[in-house]
């Protein structure tokens, strides 16, 4: 019965001063009241008043079922809710494409050379997997900048090593010569 009322007032064609003369019969403290001027508010798109009564009847908990957002979405006319609706589709949708597969920020990039040299050069798929859930990002873009890391550090490397090598080969070059400058010059 409580909700049959509740929705008579929630119609438009309802004289709403009557129903707020009805309403003032029943002491201010009494829950069925408050459970009408909550209709009352929402019918005349008072959103924050609904809230404060909703929590009221909860003892106080805000938390309990009642979202601030979603009961001030429901007092939009159709129209604006279903375009609400899509711009927060697209808005979410939006914010995961460039997330997940945008790139990668510097600070990425610093959070996930730390890890890499942390772990002797070395991640495992699980590894990347709670660095890209961690940065929320895809995990191919975490492992394409590990493998990244790592061809760049072996040619680093390969850099190094020739760069002896050839270091070597001319101090080595430059015995023999003095050796066969010497061989000539003992010989004459």
């Amino acid at each position: 019965m409580e909700y049959v009322l509740l929705t008579e007032i929630l119609i438009e064609s309802n004289p709403l001063d009557e129903i707020k003369a009805t309403i003032a019969k029943y002491p201010e403290d009494n829950v069925f009241r408050k459970k009408c001027e909550m209709a009352v508010a929402v019918r005349e798109e008072r959103p924050f008043d609904a809230i404060r009564i909703a929590v009221e009847l909860n003892g106080g908990n805000a938390m309990a079922g009642f979202i601030a957002e979603q009961i001030e979405r429901a007092f939009q006319s159709p129209s604006s809710l279903e375009d609400l609706d899509l711009a927060y589709f697209l808005q979410k949708f939006r914010r995961r494409v460039k997330g997940k597969h945008g790139n990668l920020k510097e600070s990425d990039h610093a959070y996930i050379r730390e890890k890499y040299n942390r772990n002797n050069q070395k991640l495992t798929i699980n590894q990347k997997r709670e660095i890209a859930e961690h940065l929320g990002v895809h995990e191919s873009k975490v492992h394409s900048y590990v493998n990244n890391l790592r061809d760049r550090l072996r040619k680093q490397q390969r850099r190094r090593e020739q760069a002896e090598k050839e270091a070597s080969e001319r101090i080595e070059g430059s015995y023999q010569s003095m050796s066969s400058l010497s061989n000539n010059f003992s010989e004459s």
